[in-house]
């Protein structure tokens, strides 16, 4: 399991969360789940982190202000 930044594109909302080893995505605002199945049509993964950092420092959500650079980035 990884922390992560995801796109909901549904709602073009951008979000903290957890993606488990199934490929899965835990919402970290609801504890929504967006299914696999559904990447890149429903949601999309924008950041993986790659050691595990404190949510509240690190992971802004819907607050980030420059999310085309970071999408360029991943």
């Amino acid at each position: 399991m990884k922390q992560i930044i995801f796109k909901d594109l549904e709602l073009h909302e951008t979000h903290a969360g957890f993606l488990t080893d199934e490929r899965n995505v835990i919402c970290g605002c609801c504890g929504g789940l967006f299914e696999a199945e559904e990447e890149n049509e429903s949601w999309k993964v924008v950041k993986i982190y790659n050691s595990w950092i404190n949510l509240e420092n690190e992971i802004c959500g819907d607050d980030i202000d420059d999310i085309d650079d970071i999408e360029e980035e991943f």
